[in-house]
């Protein structure tokens, strides 16, 4: 429904972290979940119309501002009413169901719009948004990219990502594609560190046929490495990406210097009775991530950032 609403209306598409997936990554509506990027921002200050569906808005969407820049009219569809009339009032608040109010309004428009089909916009597609936004990516990002990238590469389509609180994965938000929903898990908006191992693990124990991979940063992994135990124990073949920059990254960059030492993560896989390795660049990632998908436990895969600018 999102899709016909999308192209029947010549509207861009823009998700948070939990919508990734609702439109196929290269449809050239979707700008995916990219609010945290001026350019996004800027068409959403420039929008005559903006319709919220099912979203707080919430400063853990935007990343690095507290308010988006509306200066249209808002529509907000939301089952929560008090959500209807908070920071961001609606000049026309819907409050139900998102899937039937969507449904609802797709009845209404499809008399008024018959024969017309396709997508377009005089602003262009959203990849050349894209373009303007990854054109401004520093060296340390492009390296986050690039092990994303690796990832991709090496997981089937289906296969389900739980990340942790790390710079690599608020980059995902945006740059990791998927073309379904529910195949990125985050914690967004608690800063869950430690999320990422027991969500994979629980993710392929709820679906032993599917690939699954947890993505942590070297100090949210080790909120909850203990669980490695548990994942050797279950028997389930479970590639865990640990991304290593020698520091809660985020917290160094913009608040306060947290840099303490690494364990050895290759030997503490080890002990706990999973495998081990460590990879210096994209090929090597993606070669270990296949491997640790046909092991028949659990892979810790250290990869050093330093080794991916």
């Amino acid at each position: 429904m999102l899709r016909f609403l999308a192209e029947t209306l010549d509207a861009y598409l823009v998700t948070t972290a939990a919508g990734k997936g609702l439109l196929p990554e290269g449809h050239p509506a979707n700008l995916g979940a990219s609010l945290p990027y001026p350019e996004t921002r800027r068409l959403l200050a420039d929008a005559d119309v903006v319709l919220a569906v099912g979203t707080e808005l919430a400063e853990t969407d935007l990343f690095d501002s507290l308010e988006l820049p509306l200066s249209g009219s808002l529509i907000r569809i939301d089952l929560d009413s008090a959500k209807l009339a908070d920071h961001y009032p609606a000049h026309c608040p819907l409050w139900g169901d998102a899937q039937h109010s969507l449904q609802a309004l797709a009845a209404a428009l499809t008399p008024a719009l018959t024969g017309r089909a396709g997508w377009r916009s005089r602003s262009g597609p959203a990849a050349r948004v894209r373009a303007a936004i990854e054109a401004r990516f520093d060296g340390p990002t492009r390296a986050r990219r690039a092990a994303l990238g690796a990832i991709r590469a090496a997981l089937p389509a289906d296969a389900v990502v739980c990340s942790d609180m790390t710079q690599i994965a608020y980059l995902g938000h945006y740059a990791f594609p998927v073309d379904q929903p529910g195949l990125w898990l985050h914690p967004s908006g608690y800063g869950t560190l430690g999320y990422a191992l027991p969500a994979a693990i629980g993710a392929k124990l709820a679906a032993p046929s599917r690939a699954v991979l947890a993505l942590a940063g070297d100090f949210g992994v080790q909120f909850t490495a203990n669980e490695l135990m548990t994942a050797v124990e279950a028997g389930i073949s479970l590639p865990v990406v640990v991304w290593n920059n020698s520091a809660l990254g985020q917290i160094r960059d913009d608040m306060l210097g947290v840099v303490a030492r690494n364990p050895d993560f290759g030997l503490l896989a080890r002990a706990c009775g999973a495998a081990g390795v460590r990879v210096h660049g994209g090929g090597a990632l993606e070669e270990a991530v296949r491997a640790a998908l046909l092991a028949p436990g659990p892979t810790l895969i250290e990869a050093v950032a330093g080794d991916f600018d």
